[in-house]
């Protein structure tokens, strides 16, 4: 029997403004950006989403909103992975690195960014998916890691 599968897309948080002097990977959040994430976990909590593994870009800008969103509890407690492939990738690179993804777990954070994630929703929602900084996409579906975008996928939120 396959259980059913969730998959946070939460898209980093309100960055700094890209600067010829410093590469986009170093950007940090700004003062409104460093409040957006715990406002979100706190709706995502209420909504019951507890990851047990959380997979996050290793840009500055991802890494400061996941410590932001652990620190109001979200992720706290999950497995989290670092990785510099989910930095500027495509629905593909993400949907490989998400069928390696060990069949027990069932809930899956993933912090990233645009166009990144959007398309990822769009494609997995087959309905157009916009995620601001700070927004999340919420997404259930019936159907193993390994399988995912060959079937159809229920958007929550």
């Amino acid at each position: 029997m396959i259980k059913n599968r969730e998959l946070l897309l939460f898209r980093h948080a309100q960055a700094e403004s890209y600067s010829a002097k410093a590469r986009d990977f170093d950007r940090t959040l700004t003062e409104h950006g460093r409040a957006q994430p715990e406002v979100a976990a706190k709706e995502i909590l209420t909504a019951g989403f507890a990851p047990q593994l959380v997979l996050c870009s290793s840009s500055a800008r991802t890494r400061e909103t996941l410590s932001l969103l652990i620190e109001a509890g979200l992720g706290a407690g999950a497995e989290v992975v670092f990785s510099e492939s989910i930095y500027e990738c495509t629905t593909r690179q993400i949907l490989t690195e998400l069928s390696a993804v060990e069949e027990t777990i069932e809930r899956i954070l993933l912090v990233g960014h645009n166009p990144g994630l959007s398309d990822l929703a769009t494609a997995l929602s087959h309905r157009q998916v916009g995620l601001n900084p700070g927004d999340y996409a919420w997404l259930s579906f019936e159907h193993d890691w390994s399988a995912l975008g060959s079937g159809p996928v229920a958007l929550k939120s």
